[in-house]
């Protein structure tokens, strides 16, 4: 906990004041915190007291020198007992200060914050001896004075004592609400009513109330700081265990979709310059995912989802090679994008037969093996099932159907373990496999699959010739 703020300053008697009166004195007086402040002119070495200089490189003003700055934190941390003084630069370049950073700094033993003045300070400073800048919002004071005073107040007032108890948990930001509203006597002015439940002595309902009142103010007075209470309570009441259905979209991947939406809205079609900024993410993008599986980067087709995935794997495959074979084989465990696609192909004259899974939901081998014949086409079969867990050999299951087949193609749909198992498609021996985003984390209506480049198949859309020429459509690149 903080015992002693010093701030250095070219002009200390304009910061002393601020703390000689209510309730920042009664705490010095008290003995809880100290705050000293010191005039950094005391240590210049210069015969004519000066503190500044001129810039190198030229521009308006002077800036801070580098001496009798040095020479004043040095002498001020000697004389400080304990752990080395936290030290922070007041500039507009700094962070934003609130009041989660007001808490950060309230747990330091001693806190220095250095006052700048004119352009600034010398850069050498900041790179030796700043632990932090800090700064009171993006707009620019005649120093740094106003906003040391800012800082030392609302981290005096963190500590015990400071206030009475219980009064800095129920103010504006201490909980991401502003305060709800306050009322003192009379409780009627001008035909204006105090609510009522705050007349009624009932302190659950008054509580309540006070919540309900703070949520609406802050909805309407800060919408910004209300969204983020609003996920943060949530995250605290929700319980969510529904991951194999959708992920919550992770906040990094919320903020990179802003970003290319913002500033990559180029065609990647395009030959303007926004145009190959948008196809070098796009590319970089695709060879990011083949690499995770170990294919190349031209063996990755962008889609919707992986139901997209599912249905393009089989009917683009069975419709390019009408000679592989007319026979489907699917797991007994397959997700309906898999099943209803091979039902509807069974319409068209393929046989479709469903491989039956063991008791520990793995697939039956030796069944496997009974149903393959020289004219299957293709064999699907999940990687990791949502509902038993069950993770397929799928090394073994591809081994065994090209020792029964060798022109007989794997497809896996790896949705429920890409990201989170191994996936390799060389090692797994598939020649297709689907992945979907939003089981990752990532965004929902997205999704790839992996075709390998000797395969055929047939275009899912048609048009621009976007996707090797595979599925036509403006690339969805955010």
């Amino acid at each position: 906990m903080i015992k002693r703020v010093d701030i250095l300053t070219l002009f200390p008697d304009m910061v002393r004041a601020a703390f000689q009166e209510s309730i920042i004195a009664r705490a010095i007086s008290k003995g809880i915190l100290e705050i000293d402040c010191h005039q950094i002119r005391d240590y210049t070495t210069n015969k004519q007291g000066k503190v500044d200089d001129y810039p190198y490189g030229g521009g308006p003003g002077l800036v801070m020198a580098y001496q009798p700055i040095a020479d004043c934190i040095r002498s001020v941390s000697r004389a400080c007992t304990g752990e080395k003084p936290y030290l922070i630069y007041l500039s507009p370049q700094g962070r934003p200060f609130d009041q989660e950073t007001a808490r950060r700094l309230a747990g330091k033993e001693n806190l220095m914050l250095l006052c700048g003045h004119y352009e600034g300070i010398d850069e050498r400073i900041i790179e030796e001896f700043v632990d932090e800048e800090i700064s009171l919002g993006d707009f620019v004071l005649t120093g740094g004075e106003i906003p040391a005073m800012a800082v030392a107040d609302c981290v005096a007032r963190l500590l015990p004592g400071v206030l009475a108890e219980g009064s800095a948990e129920r103010e504006s930001h201490s909980g991401m609400l502003l305060e709800y509203p306050q009322y003192t006597r009379p409780a009627e002015i001008e035909g204006k009513k105090v609510p009522e439940i705050l007349l009624s002595g009932k302190h659950e309902e008054i509580e309540a109330w006070q919540i309900r009142a703070a949520e609406e103010r802050t909805k309407r007075k800060r919408p910004d700081l209300y969204d983020k209470y609003a996920e943060q309570k949530q995250k605290n009441e929700v319980f969510y265990f529904d991951n194999s259905a959708t992920t919550r979209q992770d906040d990094r991947v919320t903020a990179e979709l802003s970003a290319a939406a913002r500033f990559l809205y180029g065609n990647p079609s395009s030959l303007h310059h926004l145009g190959v900024e948008a196809e070098k993410k796009l590319r970089a993008s695709r060879k990011l995912l083949a690499d995770t599986i170990g294919a190349k980067e031209q063996e990755i087709f962008f889609t919707s989802c992986a139901t997209e995935s599912n249905n393009w794997a089989l009917r683009g495959y069975l419709q390019a090679n009408p000679r592989a074979g007319r026979q489907i084989l699917i797991s007994a465990a397959e997700h309906p994008s898999v099943s209803e696609t091979a039902a509807a192909l069974g319409k068209k004259g393929y046989e479709v037969r469903e491989i039956p899974v063991r008791s520990d939901g793995l697939l039956d081998l030796e069944a496997l093996k009974s149903l393959m014949t020289p004219e299957t086409a293709l064999v699907s079969v999940c990687h990791v099932n949502s509902e038993t867990g069950a993770v397929q050999p799928l090394s073994e299951i591809s081994a065994l159907v090209k020792s029964v087949n060798p022109n007989a193609v794997l497809h896996t749909d790896c949705v429920q373990s890409y990201g989170k198992l191994p996936v390799s498609v060389k090692q797994f021996g598939c020649g297709l496999l689907s992945v979907s985003a939003h089981k990752i984390h990532g965004p929902r209506g997205s999704g790839f699959l992996y075709v390998d480049s000797k395969l055929k198949m047939t275009p899912l859309l048609y048009g621009g010739g976007q996707e090797n020429g595979l599925r036509s459509g403006t690339e969805n690149l955010p």
